[in-house]
């Protein structure tokens, strides 16, 4: 954490200890990166992108946010400001077919349980559990819906992590830190129990309502993606409100099935494709650093709604599910000192984010 002031971004987080760009083991990571201390800070989350080895069950994201935010960089100028503000997803992909229990409250944050001296988040709701995330480097994410017919059972063993830089929105400092790892446990939909196992992404992030003299925010792409030989990378893309590329926030990781792992200083999108709903149907991307190069071109398959409850039950408004799960799946190959490899059958959940009313500039 860098104290009394901005730190220039690539040197350093106002909000997190370390050094972006330095992917360590978690005994070298500061475990106050990843704790919730809402005295602290507006908003804080934590969220797990799943990419699965199952072939009918490939993808899922769980998580919750807590705390508040300018939404005003995002063009939501009407939507409430509130410290206790709660944000929860548990989205399960089946086939082509979506589960999904996305709920939001301004109030039902304060509720949450939380430890700021170690890894304990809970919820209770109507005398039973709605989540529990426990434990440190290896945690227990335990997500169902309401009704307990939508339930996630996994256990993440958390090896890489890094502190991203941080993001300067003009209402926000938007800090970051990011982990990965082997993933396993058990979903349940349908009646079913199912044995998954494969990759997590973990990120934490962490904000802080301020004033920042940031750009106005155009859109992010985030892509984390794991491929079938267990190689996984992670991307993200950032535009500003001009259309021009963040060549700080817009970098990513890549880790090979023996370990080594390589932090990628630049993330470039080609050929963004959006349907009519404006969500991204197809894109390459090509990242570089660290002496490794990645390309990886990646299309979407359209989800059909299957199961809703909250925000995405069939009978909400409109609008109240944004940021939906996109599906990937992605084809490539990386370099690592003039020796290539093949990257086959890539799967997980990208994220597409847009100011509201902005039209965006495409590479």
């Amino acid at each position: 954490m860098i104290e009394g002031g901005m730190p220039e971004r690539s040197q350093g987080s106002k909000y997190l200890v370390g050094f972006p760009g330095h992917i360590v083991s978690p005994a070298d990571f500061d475990p106050s990166n990843v704790l919730m201390n809402p005295r602290e800070y507006s908003y804080e989350g934590n969220w797990l992108f799943c990419s699965f080895s199952q072939p009918d069950l490939p993808a899922a994201r769980i998580g919750f946010g807590r705390g508040k935010f300018d939404w005003r960089d995002y063009g939501l100028e009407s939507l409430p400001v509130s410290r206790d503000a709660f944000f929860y997803r548990v989205e399960i992909v089946r086939g082509d077919g979506l589960y999904a229990c996305v709920l939001s409250d301004p109030s039902l944050g304060s509720s949450v349980q939380s430890d700021p001296a170690r890894m304990h988040m809970a919820l209770d709701w109507e005398d039973h559990r709605v989540f529990s995330l426990e434990g440190w480097p290896r945690s227990s994410w335990r997500f169902q819906n309401l009704d307990g017919s939508l339930r996630a059972d996994l256990m993440l063993d958390t090896r890489n992590l890094v502190v991203w830089p941080d993001m300067l929105l003009p209402g926000n400092t938007f800090a970051m830190s990011i982990g990965t790892g082997p993933l396993s446990g058990t979903l349940e939909l349908e009646g079913d129990r199912i044995v998954v196992d494969g990759v997590g992404f973990y990120d934490h992030p962490r904000t802080v309502i301020e004033r920042t003299g940031g750009p106005a925010f155009g859109w992010y792409l985030y892509s984390p993606v794991c491929f079938a030989d267990g190689t996984h990378v992670l991307s993200y893309h950032c535009r500003d409100g001009l259309g021009r590329k963040d060549s700080v926030y817009s970098q990513g990781i890549l880790v090979r099935p023996d370990g080594r792992r390589f932090w990628l200083t630049d993330s470039t999108v080609h050929g963004l494709s959006l349907n009519a709903k404006g969500l991204p149907q197809s894109w390459q991307c090509e990242l570089t650093g660290s002496g490794a190069l990645v390309r990886y071109r990646v299309k979407i398959v359209e989800l059909r709604l299957r199961t809703g409850w909250g925000d995405a039950a069939p009978d909400a408004p409109p609008g109240k599910y944004p940021a939906l799960p996109l599906l990937m799946r992605a084809e490539g190959e990386c370099e690592i000192g003039g020796v290539r490899f093949p990257l086959s059958n890539g799967t997980g959940i990208a994220e597409f984010v847009v100011r509201t009313g902005y039209e965006p500039v495409l590479p």
